[in-house]
């Protein structure tokens, strides 16, 4: 067996010589090989590799799902106030997106500590309104979910500025935070309306949130078709100042992807 093996095995590299003891070691060191190769297709035998799981999927792309769940909820805002099913079909998305973006601006544990103390707060409340009936102040709901989104806003804001390369994931989370923006002006109107009635008209047409909602995406980008209009003195400013941050976000965001951006032939 040894003189049969050692040519071949010379021949194709595995032995520097063809003396007896190299040769045995060698057909020893293939042998255990073999078994081991058996072993592994016997253990894996018909199996097929997984594709990567929805889990997995999200926490590598946080800022995906979190861009998805701000355009659901702004594409949706009209279903609310059409009747109980859809107000809470409709709750539940907010509360889909407050999770996602908790969890995209939680990478530190103060952070994810903050976050979750100013989340729990508005969810509890939110959904004992509705399904207990507690009349809870909007001012006090809504103040805590500004105060949410303000704070998710800069983490994230930090996070795509500071990002080393960008990806479709970093520009996901550029994008998802500038409807994230949009939406936490919306809310801040409402807030500003509760306490302060009379800030905002539109006519003889009530203003409910997909109307705030719209107003606040006109008004970040400018377009201001005039058919809502702030009224109050804190309401006119508040709204100016929608715009400013509309328009510098874009001007930041842009000279970043510049920045990063390298050409190569």
């Amino acid at each position: 067996m040894t003189g049969s093996l050692c040519p071949l095995l010379a021949k194709s590299g595995h032995l520097v010589s063809a003396s007896p003891t190299p040769c045995i070691a060698a057909i020893t060191q293939e042998a255990d090989n073999d078994r081991r190769q058996v072993h592994y297709d016997s253990n894996n035998a018909g199996r097929v590799p997984y594709p990567m799981t929805l889990l997995e999927h999200y926490k590598g792309h946080p800022f995906s799902y979190f861009f998805v769940s701000m355009l659901a909820l702004i594409l949706l805002s009209p279903l609310v106030g059409e009747d109980h099913i859809s107000d809470w079909i409709y709750k539940a998305l907010f509360t889909t997106m407050i999770l996602f973006a908790v969890n995209a601006a939680s990478d530190r544990r103060l952070h994810k500590i903050i976050a979750i103390s100013l989340a729990l707060p508005w969810l509890l409340l939110s959904w004992l309104s509705d399904l207990v009936g507690w009349h809870i102040p909007l001012g006090l709901t809504g103040t805590l979910l500004v105060a949410l989104n303000f704070f998710v806003g800069f983490i994230i804001l930090y996070k795509v500025s500071t990002a080393p390369k960008i990806d479709l994931d970093t520009l996901s989370g550029a994008l998802g935070l500038y409807l994230l923006i949009a939406i936490t002006w919306a809310v801040s109107f409402m807030v500003i309306e509760n306490l302060v009635p009379g800030s905002f008209a539109a006519g003889e047409t009530p203003i409910h949130w997909s109307r705030y909602l719209y107003f606040s995406l006109t008004t970040m980008t400018t377009l201001g078709y005039g058919d809502i209009l702030p009224t109050g003195s804190f309401a006119r400013i508040w709204a100016t100042m929608e715009a400013v941050t509309g328009t510098l976000y874009i001007a930041v965001l842009v000279a970043r992807l510049v920045s990063l951006y390298k050409y190569k032939p």
